[in-house]
């Protein structure tokens, strides 16, 4: 049964998709966050057409975001501790899950259905791109699906609380060790070091006057500070 707050959206893979009324202020943030991505990637382009990249964005992140919780859902089910329900909020997807007795190795399964597919649709990009990325419109949705989900690929994998890498790599520690204290320690030690290395690149970034990947390489620093020391894997 879904909570009272929760607006069903579709069901997908036998799994409801739900929201919340804040979702919205999600959305739209995506949306200008895609135009704000199309005037720095197409600073000539007209605005109207800028808007229209901008859109052919936003429907390629929601589209690989989905398919990309698609697979967290099938090795989920695989392992027989299935996703509860999907969480569409500020921007992003939330699996949730009902089950308590659930053991590392179904934890660490059910994480890794999500990068796998990510990965394979963003190795499966590259030869298209390869091939089409100069045709004008099929370049540029293309180029737009390739960019979107080689971002879910690689941020999925942060070694972090609240992406697929922490899940991973705490629920491996925990079966190895067989103490969950030790997969926590084990993310915040890795979490710590990508921080760190996220921040160095930025100031090398800087330092040689690449400006845009100075400033995402520092958001994504900040973000996953913000998520292994203040939010711990929860979203607000």
């Amino acid at each position: 049964m879904l909570p009272v707050s929760d607006m069903h959206v579709a069901t997908i893979e036998n799994t409801p998709f739900v929201m919340q009324p804040k979702t919205l202020v999600g959305i739209a943030l995506t949306l200008a966050a895609s135009y704000v991505a199309a005037r720095l990637h197409r600073p000539r382009w007209p605005r109207p057409a800028q808007w229209v990249l901008a859109l052919v964005w936003f429907v390629a992140w929601e589209c690989a975001d989905t398919i990309h919780t698609v697979g967290h859902i099938r090795s989920a089910r695989a392992v027989g501790a299935r996703v509860d329900r999907v969480l569409l909020m500020w921007g992003l997807q939330s699996t949730r899950y009902d089950r308590a007795d659930v053991t590392p190795r179904q934890h660490s399964a059910r994480a890794i259905g999500g990068p796998l597919m990510s990965g394979t649709l963003t190795m499966t990009a590259m030869p298209l791109y390869t091939v089409f990325g100069r045709i004008p419109i099929v370049g540029a949705v293309i180029e737009s699906w390739l960019i979107c989900n080689a971002l879910i690929f690689t941020g999925s994998l942060l070694p972090i609380p609240l992406f697929d890498g922490g899940s991973i790599l705490k629920w491996a520690t925990t079966m190895r060790t067989g103490e969950e204290a030790l997969g926590d320690e084990a993310v915040q030690q890795a979490g710590s070091l990508t921080i760190a290395g996220l921040g160095l690149a930025a100031l090398i970034f800087g330092a040689r006057g690449k400006w845009r990947l100075a400033a995402g390489t520092a958001a994504a620093a900040m973000g996953a500070a913000a998520d292994l020391f203040v939010l711990r894997g929860r979203l607000p």
